[in-house]
């Protein structure tokens, strides 16, 4: 099964899974990796950052919250492109911006896994566990698909 498939499998239905045996078993295959792409689009959909989405979703928010969005929201549609420099260079102003959000740490894991820097990405999935009170859930998950990989490498 690709890596894709059984991280956005993981995350769509952790409870119905045994979480750590799978874990163990994606963090198994990204490390025997020959995939170009291991991060699904789902992984960026289920904390609410679709870049097929329109920026107006954020319509809502004061201007400087709006601009933290924007880059998320951007990143998200750089690292469609394949764009994922450009992609962490947001993230990583979208989080001086607001170091106490979760959103940008979380999306930076992602790149970061994309990259193969696993303990960076592992540092940002801590991080963005840590802040997000609510949806910790996916942050958590790729913490320890992370740290999976960093001590079995």
């Amino acid at each position: 099964m690709p890596i894709k498939k059984m991280i956005a499998d993981i995350l769509q239905e952790p409870s119905k899974k045994i979480i750590f045996k799978e874990i163990k078993t994606i963090g198994q295959n990204i490390i025997k990796n020959q995939e170009n792409s291991i991060i699904p689009d789902y992984a960026w959909e289920i904390v609410g950052v679709n870049p097929d989405s329109p920026l107006s979703n954020f319509d809502c928010v004061g201007e400087k919250e709006y601009y933290y969005f924007k880059k998320c929201l951007d990143a998200s549609r750089l690292r469609k492109e394949g764009k994922l420099d450009e992609a962490a260079k947001l993230l990583m102003e979208a989080k001086w911006d607001f170091d106490g959000w979760a959103l940008a740490h979380y999306l930076l894991g992602l790149i970061f896994l994309e990259k193969e820097k696993y303990k960076d990405a592992y540092t940002q999935f801590k991080q963005a566990a840590k802040l997000e009170p609510f949806n910790h859930l996916p942050m958590a998950i790729m913490r320890e698909v992370s740290n999976y990989i960093i001590l079995h490498r």
